[in-house]
């Protein structure tokens, strides 16, 4: 393969070539579309360029999320923010890779180098407005004093702040690396096409080219239409007969024949042996090969493939061939062929060399989404097998259950455990993270509740003990919230601890008298695995004829509209007394159920749930003795 002809330097004369290089990158609408492309893929803007040697290019001040923004108004926040930017900076330079870590405030903080010719020019970093591991009161407290800002306004930024899970941070580090490469080709063929072409229409037309490839190459498109979009614009920018993509069966070595503009569509699927012709040549080399003319070079057999047109066929006489590859290892070959002899130039080779390392990407990518399809398949089905296969049958009471898992499987969990003289443990749990991890920890997390609820005495008792058992066994940025209560069907009597989880709330529903203001079940403490030997409390209620209690998890509350505002506990109130004054006479466990649901995915029918979504609603018909209607308010 044919190495880039020189740098921006030559062509400008200037004493500061990488910098001056640099800024012109800067001021092109392709570095804007690189911009835009990141912003789409993972939504984190670019909010400073820097040179190698520091010198600041471009600042972003107004993308800053609220709480940079109210962090970096104080002299010590900016200070402490610019610090963290810096660190970065010093790990991009030192290692030439992406980097993603914590910023002072929490949120998750990025940088990635922009290279030419192998030499990092500048360095672009930004932050994510997700935290990399929950902020806790501590940090917001830490915040507020180092800052020299009200504290309520550091916790109202920072309740609003999302933990990005593992997975999804090394989804965030693979499109950084996916754009760092782009923006690497980039670059390079803007330095090289000012020095090898004088057409502005063909330099322009090219970089367009590499634009939209770039984002094909970011887009959650099927990787084999990917690949049949990028042959047809190859083939009509290098004015060729044929293009063609072959993925390397790892396996059995061979090439595969994936996608193709030009070749008759039955070769779709024809393999190549490694080492046997021209492509399994290339592939066997890792080496481009350039083919004038087939018929007057000794090296190679005549083709094998030949187009057909009309009622004729016809041989392919050029052929340029380049490797495929990602990481080191090769993943395919793409050749463009043609009918006439051609004499490749330079160039030629360059732009098909450009858009191989695009097409070796997309591939990793796709590779990179299977294993994560593998993951959520994994988890889904471990935590289908977690939840109970039917309701338990409680008498005096109508019990109504409901999980929706998003697209990702998070980790919420719910269970019924049958406990001694009639009892009956009721668990609504959401541990973090989602995958296969989040499952793997709710697997962790059922079996202690079940071992734990049989043999201690009392909901406090219970969740101390699980609690002991995460701290010891987790990692320590993983937590479980729960709700955990007894529900003694004979006394009506519901026992509780709750550890961190969403309050639930029972409803006074008694015929005949006013609504009363939902009582919240909030006696408990922290959310488990993060402190050990944390003391709990405990808490009662007795549920009379009438009386729902509704228990969720945060995908119901935080459930946002387009405009960015929660459905909250407020319309949940609202929801649930406007059933209650409607249907006094003919209270369901699952219609309520049904009417919450409802609420929360048309309030956010605009866009998709961001987290799994658990209800469970317990209404009580007064079959017990001591079922009596409730006088309290």
């Amino acid at each position: 393969m044919l190495d880039p002809v020189s740098s921006f330097a030559t062509f400008t004369g200037m004493i500061d070539m990488a910098t001056s290089f640099l800024r012109e990158f800067l001021a092109s609408s392709d570095w804007q579309q690189m911009q835009d492309l990141l912003r789409e893929a993972v939504d984190a803007p670019i909010l400073w360029v820097v040179s190698s040697s520091g010198r600041s290019m471009q600042r972003f001040d107004d993308r800053y999320p609220e709480l940079c923004q109210l962090i970096r108004a104080s002299a010590e926040g900016l200070r402490r923010c610019r610090n963290s930017h810096h660190a970065r900076f010093q790990e991009v330079k030192r290692t030439g890779q992406p980097v993603v870590s914590a910023c002072y405030c929490g949120l998750v903080g990025f940088a990635l180098p922009l290279i030419l010719d192998n030499e990092i020019t500048g360095v672009a970093g930004g932050c994510h407005n997700r935290a990399e591991s929950p902020i806790t009161m501590e940090k917001c407290a830490e915040l507020s004093t180092a800052c020299d800002v009200d504290l309520k306004e550091v916790m109202t930024h920072a309740k609003n702040i999302k933990h990005m899970p593992k997975v999804e941070q090394r989804r965030f580090l693979s499109a950084l690396s996916m754009l760092t490469g782009t923006t690497s080709l980039l670059m390079k063929w803007m330095n090289r096409l000012f020095l090898t072409l004088n057409l502005e229409d063909q330099y322009a037309a090219k970089l367009s080219s590499l634009s939209e490839i770039g984002k094909l190459a970011a887009s959650e498109l099927d990787w084999r239409e990917m690949l049949k979009t990028i042959t047809g614009k190859t083939k009509a920018l290098l004015g060729v007969n044929a293009c063609s993509v072959y993925i390397l069966d790892q396996q059995h070595q061979e090439l595969i024949l994936s996608a193709t503009d030009g070749l008759p569509a039955a070769a779709v699927g024809q393999r190549i042996k490694v080492g046997e012709g021209i492509t399994g040549r290339v592939a066997q080399t890792r080496a481009a090969v350039a083919v004038e003319d087939a018929a007057r070079d000794p090296r190679i057999k005549p083709f094998r493939i030949a187009a057909r047109t009309g009622e004729r066929r016809r041989s392919y006489r050029s052929i340029l061939s380049v490797p495929l590859i990602a990481q080191d290892r090769l993943v395919g070959i793409i050749d463009v062929r043609t009918f006439q002899p051609k004499a490749w130039a330079q160039t030629d080779v360059n732009f098909l060399s450009i858009i191989a390392e695009q097409i070796a990407g997309i591939i990793e990518k796709d590779k990179f989404r299977m294993e994560i399809g593998r993951d959520l398949e994994a988890a889904m089905y471990i935590q289908a097998k977690l939840l109970p296969d039917s309701l338990p049958e409680i008498n005096g009471y109508d019990l109504a259950v409901l999980i929706v898992p998003n697209s990702e499987v998070g980790g919420d969990y719910y269970d019924f455990i049958p406990l001694d003289e009639g009892r009956l443990g009721i668990v609504v749990a959401d541990v973090s993270g989602k995958g296969i991890g989040a499952a793997i920890l709710m697997a962790s997390t059922q079996g202690l509740v079940n071992a734990h609820a049989r043999r201690e005495v009392g909901t406090k008792n219970t969740i101390f003990s699980i609690n002991t058992d995460l701290c010891e066994s987790t990692e320590p940025e993983k937590f479980v919230t729960m709700f955990y209560g007894i529900l003694d069907a004979k006394t009506d009597v519901l026992t509780y601890t709750n550890a961190g989880h969403n309050h639930p709330f029972v409803y006074r529903a008694s015929r005949g008298k006013p609504l009363c203001l939902p009582e919240a079940l909030d006696a408990g403490g922290t959310v488990l695995g993060m402190i050990k030997d944390t003391e709990y409390s405990e808490g009662s209620v007795r549920l009379a004829s009438g009386d729902i209690l509704v228990l969720y998890s945060d995908g119901v509350t935080e459930a946002r509209n387009q405009d960015g505002d929660l459905f909250g506990v407020e319309r949940l109130h609202g929801i649930v007394h406007r059933y209650i004054e409607e249907n006094r006479d003919s209270l369901t466990a699952q219609q309520l159920l049904d009417q919450i649901y409802g609420a929360a995915r048309d309030f956010s029918s605009s866009i998709s749930l961001t987290d799994d979504l658990t209800i469970v609603v317990l209404l009580s018909t007064g079959g017990s003795k001591h079922n009596e209607e409730s006088e309290i308010c």
